[in-house]
């Protein structure tokens, strides 16, 4: 996996704050000198120290999204590390993954859908099935991303059966990560979306879906 860099962590900063402030997306800053020079670039290095230690665990992108929503634009640097910060990420994936977001749901589902497919090409995963055994016998990606929120509830409620997944990674992770509460939210949200035909579709021939964005997004990945 690639490793995650403090200019990758200031430009997601950037990006979230002018976002939700003014709607709109800055360039992609080529001139870090200033911000280097600053008594802020070390929160950015501990920032991107702590996501490249998670390994996929900790999604940085959503964690400025949740700072940004919270402070509707603007957030000071001392906010980047903090234990509050830390919290409004953890509440931010709780309410992508609550009951109530089931009007949501597939928003995230198409979100987690995108979020696989980059990841399988950026780090030369063939298919899908190659993506769910993937270190399946340590910190399986798939549970890592769930706990991240980089894949929704939603997502894992497209599977045929949410528990027999997990029955395959390690006892202990799985005791940690995905509490009884998860394997309740994904068959309550399961039992929602599989009334929509679309939804029901995707779910049956789910592992063609995710092999045809996979190899779509290689291609895109081929031509830039």
């Amino acid at each position: 996996m690639r490793q995650i860099t403090p200019e990758d962590m200031y430009q997601a900063y950037l990006q979230e704050m002018l976002f939700k402030s003014k709607g709109i997306y800055p360039r992609k800053v080529k001139n870090f000198d200033n911000i280097k020079a600053s008594p802020d670039w070390p929160k950015f290095q501990r920032l991107a120290f702590l996501v490249n230690a998670k390994d996929g665990a900790l999604d940085y992108k959503i964690y400025f999204k949740a700072l940004a929503d919270h402070y509707e634009g603007y957030f000071p640097t001392s906010e980047i590390c903090s234990m509050k910060s830390f919290k409004l990420y953890r509440n931010k994936i709780d309410i992508v993954n609550s009951y109530r977001a089931i009007e949501k749901a597939e928003e995230s589902i198409l979100k987690s859908i995108k979020f696989i497919a980059l990841y399988c090409v950026e780090n030369e995963i063939q298919t899908y099935e190659d993506y769910l055994c993937r270190n399946i016998t340590l910190m399986p990606d798939l549970l890592k991303h769930y706990i991240a929120g980089s894949i929704s509830i939603h997502f894992l409620a497209l599977l045929e059966d949410v528990q027999a997944q997990m029955d395959c990674y390690p006892k202990d992770c799985v005791n940690e990560f995905f509490k009884q509460c998860d394997v309740d939210s994904a068959r309550f949200s399961r039992s929602k979306m599989l009334t929509n035909e679309k939804w029901r579709k995707i779910s049956d021939n789910l592992e063609l879906v995710m092999n045809k964005a996979i190899e779509q997004y290689r291609k895109v990945n081929q031509k830039l």
